[in-house]
């Protein structure tokens, strides 16, 4: 289910869970139990993003850059972006650098409602996320999170 939340949440859609009732109108224990240590799965992950500084978006070449930076060095292996798309959907792709190095640690197309990106771990204390979008992008989220 772990693999499937990733391709379907974070990809901006919505994971349904097939809840199954049973005849007296009740979820399957079994099944009711393994709902809840999903959920307990991704509040474990999820709920508590590192603090960043974050400045931006500077226009630069055609790319709105966003800063980020971390009081201390942090390890991460996933970033969760997020429009907000009541101002519309504008981000065509995006790239996270590494600040000290400049090397690319992830990339994607458009984010939507919400972006999901997994790779290495990879201890950090600045990143650059670069965004090409058709107009100046409105990110309502832009977060990072331990390996879990």
């Amino acid at each position: 289910m772990i693999d499937v939340y990733h391709d379907t949440v974070g990809n901006g859609c919505t994971m349904e869970l097939d809840f199954a009732i049973d005849r007296d109108g009740l979820v399957n224990k079994v099944h009711a139990d393994r709902y809840r240590v999903f959920g307990d799965w991704i509040r474990s992950c999820y709920d508590s993003p590192y603090e960043a500084t974050i400045s931006g978006p500077v226009l630069l070449n055609g790319t709105y850059n966003y800063n980020i930076t971390f009081e201390k060095s942090v390890t991460i292996d996933r970033v969760s972006v997020r429009e907000d798309i009541t101002q519309g959907q504008r981000v065509r792709s995006f790239s996270l650098l590494s600040g000290s190095t400049g090397l690319e640690i992830t990339n994607g197309t458009s984010i939507g409602n919400r972006r999901i990106k997994l790779f290495e771990a990879t201890q950090v204390q600045d990143l650059k996320l670069s965004v090409t979008a058709v107009s100046a992008p409105k990110l309502s989220q832009i977060a990072f999170f331990a390996p879990c």
